[in-house]
């Protein structure tokens, strides 16, 4: 189930659900004019919103890379392209 159709049946009830991405605004827009939410979603590049409300912050280890890595690289095979090593990220944005 996706964030959009569950932000759907919360409306129904009266509930409003709202997303906060950690990057910067003119990115999220990019993102988003290709993917549209189906719920407001606000860019906090600072991550204050994430601190007021105690979600916790994973720190960027190296083993933390090598996973999101490995997931990237996933992704781009599942999509079919075909890129040399380390190409996924400059692939999929």
């Amino acid at each position: 189930m996706s964030l959009g159709s569950t932000a759907e049946k919360l409306r129904g009830v009266g509930v409003e659900t709202v997303g906060v991405v950690a990057t910067a605004a003119d990115r999220a827009r990019r993102y988003f004019s290709y993917r549209r939410p189906r719920y407001p979603v606000a860019a906090d590049p600072d991550l204050a919103s994430h601190r007021a409300f105690g979600v916790p912050q994973v720190p960027f280890t190296e083993e933390v890379m090598r996973v999101v890595s490995a997931r990237r690289d996933d992704l781009v095979r599942t999509l079919g392209l075909s890129v040399g090593p380390g190409g996924s990220q400059e692939a999929l944005d």
